[in-house]
């Protein structure tokens, strides 16, 4: 698992969480997000040769993860900016907007960690990383024999 790569991947959710507290949410927020898990997918693909689903899964879960938790921290500014996205909260249940935020963020962060994650299976099947690594990984080929090496003699101790 190339932790590295998903953690700065999921830094992708900070810029979107901060584009959200200043009113970028709606079906704007729903693209931007499908088009930083297509940009992480293909990214993974071209790093990581195993385990592409999880990879994107944990870039996803968490860049879902820190959004929300931007939200939660500066909810003010948050509710100032997205009125329509608090008066769901308010229509939804009794809790209140925050322990809802905090439901919605589990959720979607289960929700978008999934889909990054078939993003990432999708780019890797789909021609993002080259297929002869695929067909024949490094740690299964045979190394190469030079013709004119002679085979190793038995040595006895003298």
């Amino acid at each position: 698992m190339n932790w590295f790569l998903a953690i700065a991947l999921s830094g992708i959710g900070i810029v979107l969480g901060i584009a959200a507290l200043f009113g970028v949410t709606g079906w704007i927020e729903w693209v931007l997000w499908f088009a930083a898990g297509a940009l992480s997918g293909i990214l993974i693909a071209n790093n990581v040769m195993e385990r592409l689903f999880m990879h994107g899964f944990v870039a996803g879960a968490l860049g879902s993860f820190w959004s929300g938790m931007i939200h939660l921290a500066f909810f003010k500014t948050y509710a100032e900016n997205s009125p329509e996205e608090v008066a769901r909260f308010k229509e939804v249940g009794t809790l209140g907007a925050t322990p809802l935020l905090i439901l919605q963020t589990t959720g979607l962060s289960i929700l978008v960690g999934i889909c990054f994650g078939l993003l990432a299976l999708i780019a890797g099947r789909f021609g993002a990383r080259s297929r002869q690594d695929i067909i024949v990984p490094s740690s299964l080929a045979k190394p190469e024999e030079k013709p004119n090496q002679k085979p190793p003699q038995n040595q006895s101790p003298s």
